[in-house]
C-alpha cells in the first residue's frame, strides 16, 4: 500500500488479518497516533480485512492526554515496541552463530541484520563492524531479499557510522554496488518484458484487423505465437 512503512496478511487461526508496522526512529507524538489510525481506516477499506496496527520505536514514547481516544466511542492504541527492549545481545549472537553453522535463515530471521543496530542504546558503530561482514556469508531462503536488507543496510551505516571514511568502507564490505548493479539489471528485465508485452498486443490487434500476414510482415514476432496469441520463451 501507498505511504505506509509495510504492511502484509498474516492467518492467526483460520482468520486473515492485515497488520500494519510504521516504524519512527523521529519524533513520536499524538500526530503520530493519527497517521497510523489513517492507515488503518484506509487498509480496511482496500482489503476488508481487520488490522493490527504495530508502531516500533527507538525509545519509550510519552503521548499527550487522549493520544488514543480518537472520538468519544473510539479508542485506537497500536502496538508499541521499542527496539532497546529486544535483547538486542542475544539477538546478535544467535545470528551471529546461525550463519557462522551456514544455516539458511527466513527472511524475518534476517532482518535482524538491519534492525539489531537500533535494538542498542550505545556503541552502534561497533555492532555495524560485526554485522556488516556476514552480508558476505549470510544465506537467506528467498536469495533476492539480500539485495533488499543490503539497500536497508546502507541506511543504518549512514545513521550509524562515524565517518564519511567508515560509511565508504562498510558499503564496501556489504557488497552495496553489486547489490544496487543487480537490482538495476532485475529492474531493466521487468521493464523490457513490459515493452515486449505492449507490443505483442499491438502485433495481435494488426493480426486481429489487417491479418496474420500483414502482422507478421509489420513485427518480430513469428507465426506461432500469433497464431496461439502466447509469446514464447526469449
Amino acid at each position: 500500500m501507498p505511504r505506509v512503512d509495510s504492511s502484509y496478511l498474516a492467518e492467526i487461526g483460520d482468520k486473515l488479518f492485515v497488520v500494519n508496522r510504521e516504524d519512527e526512529s523521529g519524533p513520536v507524538n499524538n500526530a503520530t497516533i493519527e497517521k497510523i489510525n489513517r492507515y488503518r481506516v484506509n487498509l480496511e477499506y482496500a482489503t476488508e480485512l481487520p488490522v493490527m496496527s504495530v508502531l516500533t520505536v527507538d525509545n519509550v514514547p510519552s503521548f499527550g492526554q487522549n493520544a488514543f481516544a480518537l472520538s468519544p466511542t473510539l479508542i485506537f492504541k497500536p502496538l508499541i515496541i521499542v527496539y532497546k527492549n529486544l535483547e538486542a545481545m542475544k539477538r546478535l549472537i544467535n545470528l551471529v552463530d546461525k550463519i557462522n553453522n551456514n544455516e539458511v535463515l527466513t527472511r524475518v530471521e534476517a532482518m535482524n541484520l538491519v534492525m539489531i543496530p537500533r535494538m542498542f542504546s550505545k556503541s552502534q558503530e561497533i555492532v555495524l563492524e560485526y554485522l556488516c561482514p556476514l552480508f558476505d556469508d549470510v544465506k537467506i531462503d528467498v536469495e533476492d531479499f539480500k539485495f533488499e536488507l543490503i539497500l536497508e543496510m546502507k541506511c543504518i551505516i549512514h545513521k550509524y557510522a562515524k565517518t564519511l571514511e567508515d560509511i565508504v568502507r562498510l558499503e564496501e564490505v556489504i557488497g552495496l554496488q553489486k547489490a544496487m548493479t543487480a537490482m538495476d539489471y532485475q529492474k531493466q528485465v521487468v521493464f523490457d518484458e513490459g515493452i515486449q508485452k505492449g507490443e505483442f498486443n499491438i502485433a495481435l490487434k494488426i493480426k486481429d484487423v489487417l491479418g496474420i500476414e500483414k502482422a507478421l510482415e509489420l513485427t518480430d514476432f513469428s507465426r506461432s505465437e500469433l497464431e496461439s496469441g502466447k509469446l514464447n520463451n526469449r
